[in-house]
């Protein structure tokens, strides 16, 4: 079988200078390909590899995403509200079996709410006038190649750069748009996405070294310490479990005061009071959006969106939980992504760290 030519020179003249290396053992089952013209003279080439395996592998692995902004949210809370009524719940039950009946409710009415699907990376600046472009530059890339003539090469090498610096164009116009529409104190996250894609590439700042009262921290001992009391900072308590451990210290003192001992036997004892529907709302609102889900999928947003009905069986399967003392298995399972460091051995850094 006769490939196509790789590297188009200015002559016309073709060469096929890229070689392909593929390994024994995989060689029946690889084939070659030449990739579209990308407006060098050099075109990519890749390989495909077919396994003989009965389940599909999908690679790179894509998982879909909830889209937040175009959910049914009303619908989400109805839903969940009846499908979460203490009526229809078994109380009585095991909190593993509790919880997945909790979980699995969750999941579905967001499945039915909540559309789901993979990001489109699409180019923020592309426009019909530039795939036009394209489409001309690929036309006279085969042009050339067919017919060999220096004019040829010269007007497919020209149509490449029109096509560049069209592009080039078309990402400052898309540029200045967004910045004449861009609201700074509200849309950072969006600013930040929009420049990673229209630059392409990645931005590696250099490092800065620690200071700390007008002094630069050069010792171990003093990095470390520098980061212990900035997490500490960072990990205080808010004002509300500021202000509620006033009051759990409070009433406690006033029992001991009432009772004589430090061991307050009354059923009136704070430390074993039911988990309140305000403690339960205030630690949904502390959780942050956007972020991955644990092994049970369950995001902040649709914590976020329950109804009354729907937080008091949450509610009543954590006061069971801690009633039990039984810690359900979905909470004993973690997702671990190991990220490779740079310049270190996988087996050594994954072990070590």
């Amino acid at each position: 079988m006769t490939h196509p030519s790789t590297y188009l020179h200015f002559n016309g003249a073709e060469t096929t200078p890229d070689r392909l290396l593929v390994s024994s053992d995989v060689s029946a089952n690889t084939k070659r390909i030449i990739l579209d013209d990308p407006g060098s003279g050099h075109r990519p080439v890749i390989a495909k590899v077919t396994l003989n395996q009965r389940q599909r592998i999908l690679d790179p692995y894509i998982r879909t995403s909830w889209n937040s902004k175009k959910a049914n949210w009303r619908s989400f809370t109805d839903m969940l509200e009846r499908n979460l009524h203490q009526e229809r719940i078994d109380f009585s039950q095991n909190p593993d079996k509790f919880g997945k009946v909790i979980t699995s409710s969750i999941i579905k009415c967001a499945k039915t709410c909540i559309p789901r699907g993979r990001v489109k990376r699409y180019k923020c600046f592309w426009t019909n006038d530039l795939e036009t472009l394209k489409n001309q530059q690929e036309y006279l890339r085969k042009r050339a190649e067919h017919t060999g003539k220096i004019e040829d090469v010269q007007a497919w090498r020209k149509q490449a750069a029109i096509l560049r610096r069209e592009i080039t164009q078309s990402k400052r116009k898309s540029f200045q748009n967004f910045i004449s529409h861009i609201n700074y104190q509200k849309d950072s996250q969006k600013t930040y996405e929009y420049l990673a894609e229209i630059q392409k590439n990645t931005y590696c700042s250099n490092k800065v070294p620690i200071h700390e009262n007008n002094e630069i921290i050069t010792s171990d001992r003093g990095i470390a310490n520098t980061f212990a009391r900035a997490f500490s900072q960072a990990q205080k308590k808010g004002t509300y479990a500021r202000r509620k451990s006033k009051i759990i210290k409070r009433e406690y003192k006033n029992l001991k005061q009432k009772n004589g001992s430090a061991k307050a036997t009354t059923t009136e004892d704070i430390l074993d009071a039911p988990i309140s529907d305000c403690e339960l709302q205030t630690a949904i609102k502390q959780l942050k959006n956007k972020k991955s889900p644990g092994e049970d999928q369950i995001h902040a947003e649709f914590l976020k969106h329950a109804g009354k009905e729907a937080r008091n069986s949450i509610r009543m399967w954590f006061q069971k939980i801690w009633e039990m003392a039984v810690v359900p298995s979905l909470w004993k399972k973690a997702i671990v992504v190991p990220i490779l460091k740079a310049d270190k051995d996988p087996l050594s850094t994954y072990l070590s760290d």
